[in-house]
């Protein structure tokens, strides 16, 4: 009888020299990616993040409640809703591979729940001079507020020139928004967020929220006669908090064109200045009044009538 010189091999091994070799591909990490949220409105939050392929199912957590919801796999969201207004919320979300929990290493996502701004409520344009007589598009816009925020922020986007920018500070209320002038019809969206700061004890520091942006608006405005001299636009440090800590100076005005009464004037330094629908022209300043001259008088004798 001749025996055989084979001999089997545990399956471990046969699987440890696969790997090695390349045949079977290793696990990659099996976190959710790019954990995000954002508030929807005074009450509620959305949760989303980026699948992975191993992961059988997804765990929100949230600060001070534990886990919130358990969802399947092929779900990569979920709305969080009940929460208080004004106050801030952390999440932290993990995949669930074989019971076990893999959280997402990235920031962990800290977020309030704010109102937006349910309309902006008016949108008209002008052209202003600043002192240095140069010409500029201004187009003002104002809006439904919201109690109990610090402020505001203005995006804008010029139709065919991009997406929206931030194009203003921290504003407490309506503003008039500064642009080149245009050389033919143009129109200009708009939305409005608004935003708190809210003390954070544990790192003695006061956190920055925004809410959910307003429906976007649109002014179209036609062109403007090139003959008149453009300002160039300067786009201001965007300090959510300048406002708080300084108050802008006004630089004096030589003339206001006003092409649309009941407006408001913007300067270069985003103060607003109400001012009446008509040309304001400087103050003359007026001229000394020149003192008298003395002059030498001849004595004279007056006589007593006879």
């Amino acid at each position: 009888m001749v025996r055989s010189s084979f001999r089997r091999i545990p399956a471990l091994v046969i699987l440890t020299a696969l790997l090695l070799a390349g045949s079977v591909p290793a696990r990659a990490d099996p976190y959710p990616t790019n954990v995000k949220a954002e508030p929807v409105d005074a009450t509620s939050v959305l949760i989303t993040w980026g699948g992975n392929e191993w992961a059988q199912g997804y765990r929100i957590h949230r600060t001070n409640a534990g886990i919130i919801a358990e969802v399947p796999a092929d779900v990569n969201s979920y709305l969080d809703t009940g929460l208080a207004p004004g106050i801030p919320y952390v999440y932290m979300v993990a995949s669930v591979v074989d019971g076990q929990e893999h959280w997402y290493t990235g920031a962990t996502p800290i977020v309030m729940p704010l109102d937006s701004p349910s309309a902006i409520t008016s949108l008209s344009w002008e052209t202003v001079t600043d002192y240095n007589n140069q010409v500029h598009l201004g187009i003002q816009l104002a809006w439904t507020p919201v109690p109990g925020v610090i402020g505001y922020e203005v995006f804008a986007m010029i139709e065919g020139e991009g997406g929206y920018e931030q194009w203003t500070e921290t504003v407490e209320s309506d503003v008039l928004a500064g642009f080149f002038l245009p050389s033919e019809p143009t129109r200009y969206w708009f939305k409005v967020r608004a935003c708190k700061e809210n003390y954070i004890p544990e790192s003695d520091e006061y956190m920055y929220f925004t809410g959910p942006f307003s429906p976007e608006a649109f002014i179209d405005v036609p062109a403007i006669s090139s003959q008149l001299q453009k300002l160039p636009v300067t786009l201001f440090p965007l300090d959510p908090f300048a406002r708080l800590r300084t108050k802008p100076t006004v630089p004096p005005l030589e003339a206001v064109q006003r092409l649309d009464p009941g407006l408001v004037l913007f300067t270069p330094a985003l103060t607003i200045r109400p001012l009446a629908p008509r040309l304001l022209a400087p103050t003359p300043t007026p001229s000394p009044t020149p003192a008298p001259t003395l002059q030498r008088l001849n004595p004279v004798i007056i006589l007593p009538n006879p």
